[in-house]
């Protein structure tokens, strides 16, 4: 995977975000969890959650996007929780894409 880290900018009380890249070839394999449809901004929303496991070495946060691409296709996700697994090893990340 590819991830890009954020970072935000405020002019005249608007804040921005923009994505620079941060990290690419990450290894790692995505399982999607579950789904929901949401509105937002007016208009039906899917929600997919995935997770996976990262080697311990590597930065990634919460708030991070992960582009990743399957046997379905690319997806872009967004961290929102990071955990050190039980054995240290690695890194299990919970993220979400908005489709």
């Amino acid at each position: 995977m590819v991830v890009a880290r954020p970072t935000y900018t405020t002019t005249a009380g608007t804040t921005t975000t923009t994505y620079a890249a941060h990290l690419s070839s990450v290894q790692c394999v995505w399982k999607r969890t579950s789904g929901q449809e949401a509105e937002q901004f007016g208009a039906m929303r899917v929600r997919r959650q995935w997770e996976t496991e990262i080697d311990n070495g590597a930065d990634v946060r919460r708030g991070d996007r992960c582009t990743f691409t399957d046997k379905t296709g690319t997806h872009v996700v967004y961290v929102i929780d990071t955990a050190e697994t039980d054995d240290g090893e690695s890194i299990a990340l919970e993220a979400e894409e908005l489709t």
